[in-house]
């Protein structure tokens, strides 16, 4: 496939379609607050500093996923196919796909930081993010917003001495549980804690403090889009739905579910691509005739295949991401 096969939108690409559940390979980033806990998706052995972050699906201007199961890149995938690929979906700033999926791990705390809307984000999207927390340490903690009663002038002046941990909201985290950090929300991430993120495709952060570490900060920017009154709370949006799962998120961007299976299902989505991320157990996604094994990676089912199978080998746990609403359906009450 190449830019030269791009489909008209509303026609099917043969190529698109044939490739099947496409799986994804991950990209590791160190960082200096990371740990090991994601080292086991290196595919070369060696030293390698702490690392912080899994990029499992990514389709950015400078770089975008390999593909595991055919030649080429994501972003190859959208030139050659875009409107197969994420059907109906918003398109990402600048076209590029909707959603940018990974792991992080926060061994230590990440710095406070804050993230622009569409609205205020300039040279990139604006940044709405959901984690899934899937391990956390005794001290796993989130700063998501600030404590009630806490003004811009409060905590400008908390800034300026550094006495921050105080005006800060403060989440203590276990694993399954879900923080929706809409733009504009001051936060935080640290106590080690591993958790699953589905965030709108920008890379576009304000660091407000980094706690001493020395990295540039961008206080006046991050000031700008600052929201006060943003103060999520736990598991705030997450609610049952069809087929025994959780839908963990709903955003304007993307919806991020959770389901834990111990028979095959066929699932649907309204228009849109899927992203499934295997959290425990095994399984396949079936999709055009093509199977493909469910890992802690990325598998992306294309817009054009508008159903699937999910066949759990055992119990399956996995997370989707789409960009809407999803029905799923028991493969035996179809007969």
């Amino acid at each position: 496939m190449n830019q030269n096969e791009a489909s008209q939108p509303g026609e099917f690409d043969p190529g698109l379609r044939g490739l099947g559940p496409i799986a994804l390979e991950a990209l590791l980033v160190p960082k200096v607050w990371g740990g090991s806990a994601l080292q086991s998706l290196r595919k070369q052995p060696g030293t390698v500093p702490p690392i912080g972050e899994a990029w499992l699906l990514y389709d950015r201007p400078d770089r975008s996923n390999a593909l595991c199961n055919a030649a080429g890149s994501l972003a190859d995938l959208r030139a050659a196919g875009e409107a197969d690929l994420m059907g109906s979906a918003a398109r990402g700033y600048g076209g590029r796909f909707p959603v940018l999926v990974k792991y992080l791990h926060a061994q230590e705390t990440l710095s406070l930081q804050v993230h622009p809307s569409d609205a205020e984000a300039i040279g990139d999207g604006g940044k709405e993010e959901c984690w899934l927390v899937l391990e956390a340490g005794r001290d796993a903690k989130a700063y998501v917003g600030l404590k009630d009663g806490v003004d811009m002038d409060c905590f400008v002046a908390g800034l300026r001495t550094g006495e921050l941990e105080e005006l800060l909201n403060v989440l203590t985290l276990k694993a399954g549980d879900v923080v929706h950090v809409p733009p504009g929300t001051v936060h935080a991430l640290g106590g080690d804690a591993l958790v699953l993120e589905v965030q709108q495709n920008s890379d576009m952060t304000h660091r407000l403090s980094d706690w001493g570490r020395g990295r540039a900060t961008h206080v006046d920017a991050a000031l700008k889009c600052i929201d006060v009154h943003s103060r999520p709370r736990l598991n705030q949006q997450v609610t049952d739905v069809g087929g025994g799962g959780r839908r963990l998120v709903a955003t304007p961007s993307f919806h991020m579910f959770r389901y834990q299976l111990d028979r095959p299902v066929e699932i649907t989505a309204d228009g849109g691509y899927c992203v499934l991320v295997g959290l425990d157990g095994g399984g396949s996604v079936t999709a055009g005739g093509h199977e493909r094994a469910i890992s802690r990676e990325a598998l992306l089912v294309p817009a054009c295949h508008q159903s699937f199978f999910v066949q759990p080998s055992g119990g399956l746990d996995f997370v989707i991401c789409a960009p809407g609403d999803i029905s799923i359906t028991d493969c035996d009450a179809r007969h």
